[in-house]
């Protein structure tokens, strides 16, 4: 997930969902869905990039908007953007704050089957409360004719506490307990991040330009977690103190030259350096006094440094056009497990090529073949193997040996368009090695333990049919659908060579212009069940429906939204192997109702 095309520390694992949340509606300006992306951008993701653009204003003037919306269950959220162009200089910046309630609900039932049976059977329950603050502050400046600097720079604080509950049950069979046991948790927790860079174009002429771009960015947080637990071996007290921190440094340097309207060329390098820093701090209450626990103390620090060099070269002629990219990168990784004095490095080289062809048999109809060598890298979190004990009976660590994973995608696509409505049909191979997946085993004691580990390969082979069609002056509809073929080999973890399955999902977004003024949006979307290593996820289906009231005059408009209408949305896993069958079913409060509204002023000239 790019921002403006960029990576940013907010995009990491442990803070990407609620930072998408974060950033206000009114700021984006459009989502690219990039499947097949050139070599121009950074090759990571299994299908692909999302890129969110936000607006820039282009016309003179003072503009601006408020937005103010509120939830049930005391969710409420407003934002302040303003913006000022005197046609040489652009001066934009935004607040926004936001309230959120998160309430989870997880309930797993498993069954040991090795040496000895035993039934487990947990509940978790929790809630928080998140207040975040985010600030963007930027300019740009036409310099002259020839040059042009932009610098940006954004503050985000997030604040909550969050609370929870673990219930533990243990039988030695359906009847007998043998062990039970609540352990509450209290985590006050802080997180600030921010960021800031400048990009620098010059042009030589029309189609002839240089661009210099750097930016910095830091994520720093502090989980500091108090948990009590009593059970029928007696009661305990310890405490965790998670300290997470992420410093990313990203330079770009960009040459374009188009030779003519027919050959454009563009060359560039990259270098993204990254540092995550993960800290697990544990005490244990002994006579009234709080004593660090040494073995389950741990600092990691993962060091990412990726030189990236790439080339593009498009050339249309008639009805053809090709669009070639190689993409050489350098990576460096470099895992420094603290407690255990030891370092592991996972370096290598790899070129990632692009071929993007295109054939236009008419103004209606239009062909397409692309293919793509993509990567998908562990994250820090998934190569740190000091596990988080919030859970005695089911822990989490990473793997600090982990590979990156290769996609090699290949799409054929056929375009018909034909006045408001435009229908898009693809074709897809992907095969993948050494390909990630979360694997569930059994430690002593009836504790379970989640990790990742590297599969041998996987493919699937499918096609996805989009059709998006104008309704006149009553709304417009999207609808699409995706029907593929999935195996996967898991031979180098022992579950067989060969598992298949056959899988799909829809989408449909629809836009009803109900009235004068009063426009009516349904999304709806499902997918199937998919195949896991170790049993499969269970289906989804969810719906959102929303309305706006629009008053022009005063440029004032009015929204009312609810999610997951019908309350459905959760997520099932189910693992069955000869040592351990388990449910899994996580739910949290995804139906939520809105009520809100925006205005806008403005004094723009064209």
């Amino acid at each position: 997930v790019l921002i403006d095309g960029k990576p940013s520390t907010l995009m990491n694992t442990r803070t990407r969902a609620d930072a998408l949340r974060q950033i206000p509606a009114d700021e984006i300006e459009r989502i690219e869905v990039i499947t097949n992306p050139s070599a121009q951008y950074k090759p990571d993701g299994v299908s692909g990039i999302i890129n969110i653009v936000r607006k820039k204003q282009m016309m003179k003037g003072l503009n601006g908007s408020v937005t103010a919306n509120a939830g049930t269950k005391g969710r409420r959220n407003a934002t302040v953007s303003v913006n000022y162009n005197t046609g040489k200089v652009n001066l934009f910046a935004s607040y926004g704050i936001r309230q959120d309630n998160y309430e989870i609900r997880t309930t797993d039932e498993r069954t040991k089957r090795d040496s000895t049976i035993a039934y487990i059977s947990q509940l978790t329950t929790g809630r928080a409360h998140p207040l975040s603050n985010i600030v963007r502050v930027g300019a740009d400046w036409n310099i002259n004719k020839l040059n042009h600097l932009q610098v940006n720079g954004g503050y985000n604080y997030r604040h909550f506490v969050r609370k929870e509950n673990f219930y533990d049950t243990e039988k030695s069979n359906l009847y007998d307990i043998t062990y039970q046991s609540v352990r509450y948790r209290y985590d006050n927790e802080h997180t600030k991040q921010w960021e800031g860079g400048g990009l620098y174009t010059h042009t030589f002429g029309k189609g002839h330009e240089l661009t210099v771009d750097y930016n910095y960015s830091m994520l720093e947080g502090l989980e500091d977690n108090r948990y009590s637990t009593y059970s029928t071996d007696g009661d305990s007290k310890d405490n965790t103190q998670i300290w997470q921190a992420y410093y990313q440094h990203l330079f770009r340097l960009t040459y374009h030259k188009a030779f003519s309207d027919k050959l454009k060329l563009s060359l560039g390098y990259e270098l993204d350096a990254l540092q995550t820093d993960l800290n697990y701090h544990v005490q244990n209450m002994t006579d009234s006094t709080f004593v660090p626990d040494l073995q389950k103390t741990n600092d990691f620090t993962n060091y990412q440094h990726n030189h990236a060099w790439y080339a593009t070269l498009e050339y249309r002629q008639n009805k053809w056009g090709v669009f070639i990219g190689l993409r050489p990168e350098w990576m460096q990784i470099k895992s420094q497990l603290l407690r255990l004095d030891s370092i592991v490095r996972n370096d290598y080289f790899m070129v990632y090529p692009t071929l993007h062809t295109s054939y236009t048999i008419d103004e209606q109809n239009e062909l397409q073949l692309n293919y793509s060598l993509r990567v998908n890298r562990p994250e820090a979190d998934d190569m740190n193997p000091f596990p988080e004990y919030q859970n005695p009976l089911s822990l989490k660590a990473g793997n600090p040996y982990l590979k990156p994973e290769k996609i090699h995608s290949v799409e054929v696509g056929y375009q018909w368009k034909k006045g408001p409505t435009t229908i898009l049909g693809t074709l897809y191979y992907r095969y993948v090695t050494d390909k990630l997946t979360m694997i569930t085993k059994y430690l002593d004691n009836n504790v379970l333990l989640t990790t990742k580990e590297n599969l041998n390969s996987s493919s699937s082979a499918g096609a996805e049919l989009i059709v998006n069609s104008g309704l006149g002056k009553w709304g417009e509809v999207n609808l699409s659908g995706n029907l593929f073929y999935d195996r996967i080999n898991a031979e180098r973890l022992g579950y067989g060579r060969n598992k298949n399955s056959v899988a799909g999902s829809m989408a449909l977004n629809a836009n009803f212009n109900v009235y004068q003024g009063i426009m009516l949006q349904l999304n709806s979307r499902y997918l199937s069940p998919t195949l896991l290593p170790q049993g499969k996820r269970e289906g989804t289906f969810s719906t959102d429906l929303g309305i706006k009231y629009e008053i022009p005059s005063i440029n004032l408009s009015l929204t009312a939204t609810l999610s997951d209408v019908f309350n459905t949305f959760k997520k099932v896993y189910t693992i069955d192997t000869p040592q351990l069958q388990q449910h899994l079913e996580q739910q949290s409060n995804t139906q939520v109702f809105y009520v809100g509204l925006a205005w806008k002023f403005n004094t723009l000239k064209k």
